[in-house]
């Protein structure tokens, strides 16, 4: 007995601990979800020391590959062209000016193909020399002592010699289809292209085809010169030049993390590209002259990428880990694979703690990402609840009424849950068959339903906006006068750039009626420079349809004079219509005062009118000037009036 007692005591408290839909289907996807994403972002954290370690020196490994092909997709098509050149009988010694043009347009073709070149050139044994420089890539400097003719693209270098007797050095300026532009005798007539580094040993089978770096002649720069001697029994050399700065643009996007550097060197320790190479060489270049200005490792100033190249040079490992003054780095040499007359290297250095920041920034994402799921889903869930519970609350509200013969004539809405759906048809097969019943049932006994449950309604919310009225001052007797094809036209070009302007100003276009638009701001989206951006954008129109005006003019169309009408207020802004159709919109006083405004240009013969609440907001950034006072329709008081001049 004792024992059912307790039993049923039992049942009493678990019967009275209850939980709603609503609240445990958020609660327990809420525990699933985080405890999926504690779950996850442990496993993921646990090895993140090794990922660290991986994923720099993969990125490092990928950087150097990179930045090597930079490089080659530098040099390499320069050394099939040349090469491809070298192979044309079109090359003879220059005897003449006449014949130095006939080969101007092989080379401006090639200049083309490879932009990156700044000039190319052919040399012979007798000393004849022609060369075609792209002015685009000549440094400014020398660029303003060559003092080119406008619309000069490129300069031709012509040295001829004839029966043995070298000419004048003559200069040709060319324009964008090789027109020549200016020819001129050079003063400078000592150049002899068999005295140059780039000719002296090409037809040596032990050179390369990439001289060592040197100084520029007429540039006064380092560069490369890559080359190739003529195949045609010609004894001469066909050459093009690559400048050291070209080289270290190639590399200037090649960086690795926030402080990661990517410089090449070669085997007498000269720096050939480095982010500070510009720096670099302004202090190598500062002896003038023709020294040979390129930066060494020592030039750095720092030892940390110093003592990494000499640990490389005794190591000879390619990839590895560096610890310099405390913090750890990830380095990568690797050999340029182009016949560099001096073997040359590219250095990839990066500081290993920022792919470690990459990476707890990453899992930091994850988390965020994981929070923001949760956080987005659970209004979902919650909504998802709140329909169960709705539909079981609703079914038990009709129960309760069909208990107490309150019987409604709505029918069952149907749910997507086959249980409920079951209950509803059931509460209305019961409804129904009570109903008839109810018939005969005195009226007294039958009770009034209270339909229960909301229905989805349209509205809006009050907030402060800006409004913007506009208008076309005698739109009707242009329209009157003329063709209906035309007028929609050239109103479509005038709406078209209102709508631009206030667009641009972020502010909302609400309709259209006729040649007249409305618009407001600080809806659908907040903005708290509202105001402001109102009046820039009333001021914009105005100059937008004065230029306007000028085309129509131009054109033969009468100009559009508008008057605009500014007031800053509150008003219900939300969703008006029906059902089947509805229109974001404005409504309230403040929109008929903006209105009333524009109006009021006719009375003052003005074109833009604000009012008094408008013009506090932001008088410090524009210029006002006060019209006078008046008493908008639905007012009581009267209102300040101002027309709005410019931007102060």
């Amino acid at each position: 007995m004792a024992r059912s007692r307790a039993s049923a005591a039992a049942a009493g408290a678990r019967a009275t601990w209850h939980v709603r839909i609503q609240a445990g289907l958020t609660a327990l996807f809420f525990l699933i979800i985080v405890g999926l994403s504690a779950t996850i972002l442990s496993i993921a954290g646990a090895r993140t020391s090794d990922m660290v370690r991986e994923a720099s020196f993969h990125y490092v490994n990928e950087a150097s590959k990179r930045a090597v092909g930079r490089t080659v997709e530098l040099i390499a098509p320069i050394q099939a062209l040349l090469s491809t050149l070298a192979a044309s009988t079109s090359f003879r010694w220059l005897e003449s000016p006449a014949q130095a043009h006939e080969l101007l347009p092989v080379f401006r073709a090639a200049l083309a193909q490879l932009p990156q070149l700044y000039s190319i050139y052919v040399g012979f044994d007798d000393g004849s020399w022609l060369q075609l420089a792209n002015l685009d890539n000549v440094p400014r400097q020398q660029l303003d002592e060559m003092r080119p003719p406008p619309r000069a693209i490129f300069r031709a270098t012509i040295i001829v010699v004839n029966a043995g007797q070298r000419q004048t050095t003559r200069r040709v300026f060319l324009g964008p289809s090789g027109e020549v532009l200016e020819e001129r005798d050079d003063a400078d007539d000592r150049y002899d292209p068999r005295t140059r580094t780039w000719f002296a040993d090409a037809h040596d089978p032990e050179a390369g085809p990439i001289t060592d770096i040197y100084m520029s002649y007429y540039l006064k720069a380092p560069l490369y010169t890559v080359r190739a001697p003529l195949g045609t029994g010609v004894n001469g050399v066909i050459a093009a030049d690559v400048l050291l700065t070209d080289l270290n643009s190639a590399l200037h996007d090649a960086r690795v993390g926030k402080t990661g550097v990517v410089f090449l060197f070669d085997d007498q320790d000269r720096l050939v590209a480095h982010p500070r190479m510009a720096e670099l060489m302004r202090t190598a270049a500062a002896g003038g002259g023709e020294t040979l200005a390129v930066p060494r490792l020592q030039d750095l100033g720092t030892a940390d990428q110093l003592s990494i190249v000499d640990n490389w040079k005794k190591t000879g490992r390619s990839s590895y880990e560096a610890t310099v003054r405390g913090r750890d780095l990830v380095v990568s040499f690797e050999e340029v694979p182009l016949h560099f007359a001096t073997p040359t290297y590219l250095a990839v250095i990066a500081p290993e703690d920022e792919f470690f920041q990459d990476i707890q920034a990453m899992r930091l994402q994850t988390m965020v990402a994981a929070v923001a799921a949760v956080v987005l889903t659970i209004p979902f869930v919650w909504w998802l609840g709140h329909a169960v519970s709705r539909q079981v609350r609703a079914l038990a509200q009709d129960n309760e009424r069909i208990r107490r013969f309150e019987i409604d004539e709505h029918p069952w809405q149907g749910s997507h849950i086959r249980e409920i759906d079951e209950l509803g048809r059931s509460a209305v097969m019961m409804k129904t068959a009570l109903s008839a019943f109810g018939r005969y049932v005195p009226k007294q006994l039958v009770r009034q339903l209270i339909e229960s449950g909301e229905r989805p309604e349209l509205g809006g919310t009050r907030r402060e906006i800006t409004i913007l009225f506009t208008d076309i001052r005698g739109f009707s007797t242009i329209a009157d006068a003329q063709e209906p094809e035309k007028l929609m036209r050239y109103m479509s070009r005038y709406l078209a750039a209102v709508t631009d302007e206030i667009m641009r100003h972020e502010g909302t276009v609400d309709k259209f009626i006729g040649d007249a638009v409305m618009a407001f701001w600080n809806a659908p989206t907040p903005d708290d420079d509202h105001a402001a951006k109102a009046c820039a954008a009333a001021l914009a129109c105005r100059k937008r349809i004065a230029e306007l005006n000028r085309e129509f003019a131009a054109e033969g169309w009468p100009a559009f004079r508008t008057r605009f009408g500014l007031h800053l207020g509150e008003a219900i802004v939300g969703n008006v219509g029906s059902s089947e159709r509805m229109s974001y919109t404005a409504m309230g006083s403040s929109v008929n005062i903006a209105a009333r405004l524009e109006q009021l240009n006719k009375e003052y013969g003005t074109e833009i009118l604000v009012s008094e609440a408008l013009r506090a907001r932001v008088g410090e950034r524009f210029a006002f000037r006060r019209v006078g006072d008046v008493v908008p329709k639905g007012l009581s008081h009267p209102i300040g009036v101002f027309e709005l001049r410019d931007v102060r």
